[in-house]
């Protein structure tokens, strides 16, 4: 289940988009509650280590701590666009922790996220 459309990085940050699709199964009433995001942030930091470190190439990521969650939105309608910015805060090996921030017109969610790596065999 991808929801990210297309990213932007670079070494210690990226920018991805994605569309709230019809067929998102989290949808509730055709609208997509915002924590969910959490999610969307998952996926952007997850394309921003396969898409820079050739070490990461087939590994899966595995959340370890979400910290600092602040919900500004409730909801996102179904259809509308969104931002994912992250920030890398911390890198070493296999472990990063970013500062993810889920933004249209203004700041939807923010959590911190640390994510670990293990090689996918």
């Amino acid at each position: 289940m991808l929801f990210i459309d297309h990213i932007r990085l670079s070494e210690n940050d990226s920018i991805a988009k994605a569309i709230v699709r019809d067929d998102n199964p989290f949808l509730v009433d055709d609208k997509l509650p915002s924590y969910i995001g959490i999610e969307y942030m998952a996926q952007a930091l997850a394309g921003q280590r396969g898409m820079l470190f050739d070490e990461a190439k087939g590994m899966m990521g595995f959340i370890v701590s979400i910290k600092s969650v602040d919900i500004k939105k409730p909801y996102i309608n179904k259809f509308e666009e969104i931002n994912i910015l992250a920030d890398v805060v911390h890198r070493n090996n296999q472990f990063e922790a970013s500062v993810c921030t889920l933004m249209q017109d203004e700041e939807i969610l923010t959590a911190e996220l640390s994510v670990m790596g293990a090689k996918h065999e």
